[in-house]
């Protein structure tokens, strides 16, 4: 009975345990998403699968926060094998933060609005964001729960 609640991993690797927790939960939730759907079009009578008028993209998304967002979290995931976790996340973070506060305006940086181009106040708010989120999640896995971070 002892060995049913006994993990056996490596140190090394243990930080690879909670990728696949999360694959399995998204898994699990595309599962249900994809059967609401079949059961909703079979109340409805509406086929499963309806490409005309189907758009990627609401017209008039915001293009910035959308790619940006693709090129933070790309670029997150190569700083992580070059900077590892702890500068990696404050970086990303504080990128992010930035990107969707409005702390910046670069329609105003590029002469396109009025404006001040830096707002002082939720850059600071980001900045706090940051710190106090990253360093306390590497702090948690790394000390807390004793789990290898990248």
């Amino acid at each position: 009975m002892a060995d049913l609640f006994k993990l056996n991993y490596k140190y090394s690797t243990s930080h690879l345990v909670v990728p696949w927790i999360i694959g399995g939960i998204v898994a699990l939730l595309a599962v249900i998403l994809l059967i609401q759907r079949a059961l909703r079009c079979k109340k409805e009578g509406k086929p499963f699968i309806n490409l005309k008028g189907w758009r990627l993209f609401e017209p008039g998304y915001d293009k910035l926060k959308f790619w940006g967002s693709l090129a933070l979290i790309a670029g997150y995931f190569y700083c992580l094998d070059k900077l590892h976790f702890l500068w990696s996340s404050l970086i990303f973070i504080f990128l992010l933060n930035v990107l969707y506060d409005g702390s910046i305006n670069l329609k105003a940086l590029f002469g396109r609005a009025e404006g001040p181009v830096i707002r002082v106040r939720p850059l600071l708010t980001s900045l706090v964001i940051t710190v106090v989120f990253s360093v306390g999640i590497w702090y948690l896995f790394g000390t807390v729960f004793n789990i290898t971070l990248p």
